[in-house]
């Protein structure tokens, strides 16, 4: 049986992380990464620094500790929940703009309603204790 290099490899991260005691963020860190491609994020943002759309950690630390937020949309419509029940709108429908005026395009209708949950929860994880 002939095994490639990426499998090796991937196996020895899980293997390390295991170790550690780090297999829940490595997880969800390949959890995020795959929701986030099959939803066309990272074509705007990132993990660590603003893009076109803002950084993750920044959005998870700006709802960090609030039970109830509430944010305006592109549209002017305002939106009041939990940060996961705000976050996880934003993701469907679409958000706020861009710093260039741009309009946070809603999620592809291959996304499930469950992944976009899925990845709000992912995202809001980020925030730095």
């Amino acid at each position: 049986m002939k095994i490639n290099g990426r499998v090796i490899f991937v196996v020895g991260v899980i293997g390390l992380a295991i170790a550690f005691g780090q297999i829940g963020p490595v997880v969800q860190a390949q959890e995020r990464q795959v929701l986030a491609e099959k939803g066309k994020c990272l074509t705007c943002h990132t993990i660590e620094k603003d893009d076109l759309g803002p950084a993750w950690q920044k959005v998870a630390n700006q709802y960090r500790g609030e039970k109830i937020v509430s944010v305006t949309l592109a549209n002017g419509s305002v939106l009041v929940g939990t940060p996961l029940q705000v976050l996880q709108k934003k993701i469907s429908q679409g958000g706020g703009k861009d710093h260039l005026g741009n309009k946070h395009p809603p999620i592809p209708a291959n996304v499930s309603e469950h992944e976009v949950e899925r990845l709000a929860e992912l995202v809001l994880a980020l925030a730095k204790k």
